[in-house]
């Protein structure tokens, strides 16, 4: 008789993106390893901008921390600025 293998997480994105949508388990974070030691990481994800930043236009993509449910990826808007600087740009408050 094969041994039975419990499932465990991956430590990808992605299974608790799919878990959270598909079974409305709200999440914000996933589990994963860094060395030895087991932390939460939060989910990112590339969405719509939709005024998520506000100085940039809404029409393209931008990487934003996300929560998600069996509803949806909701990003959250941000209250800073980018602030551009030659080919670079940082977060202004």
């Amino acid at each position: 008789m094969p041994q039975r293998i419990e499932p465990k997480p991956s430590g990808e994105v992605i299974a608790t993106l799919i878990d959270s949508l598909y079974n409305d388990k709200p999440a914000d974070s996933f589990e994963t390893s860094f060395f030895n030691w087991k932390i939460q990481a939060p989910i990112y994800a590339n969405v719509m901008n939709n005024g998520t930043i506000p100085n940039l236009p809404d029409n393209i993509a931008v990487e934003t921390h996300v929560k998600v449910d069996g509803k949806s990826i909701h990003y959250r808007r941000m209250q800073s600025q980018i602030k551009f600087t030659g080919m670079s740009c940082c977060i202004e408050s």
